[in-house]
């Protein structure tokens, strides 16, 4: 009988790789984005901004994506890793409902 072993969240993050990274680094970017983009598109230049900041993330020559991940991301995610965790379970729990009842 194989025991079910349920991986850690941020197994993924600890591996460290480059696409990783600036995976992370992007949808963390898109998930501020998508409460801030109502309050800031009125200043003057923020989608030169935006370009300027996305593209400064992406290049391999800055390691913008690299230096976000390392400086801010991970020790934020690794912070708070036990309340994030409890979190997705319960969003799983709730998921998991939703369909059963769809199904049935």
């Amino acid at each position: 009988m194989h025991s079910k072993i349920k991986p850690n969240t941020f197994q993924f993050i600890l591996l460290g790789h480059r696409c990783s990274q600036s995976t992370q680094a992007y949808g963390s970017f898109r998930i501020v984005e998508a409460f801030t983009d109502k309050f800031l598109y009125w200043f003057p230049l923020y989608y030169h901004v935006k370009l300027a900041f996305l593209v400064w993330l992406q290049l391999p020559s800055a390691e913008g994506a690299k230096q976000l991940y390392t400086n801010h991301l991970c020790p934020f995610l690794m912070r708070h890793q036990a309340r994030l965790d409890h979190i997705l379970e319960l969003f799983h729990g709730e998921l998991v409902k939703v369909i059963c009842s769809r199904m049935l």
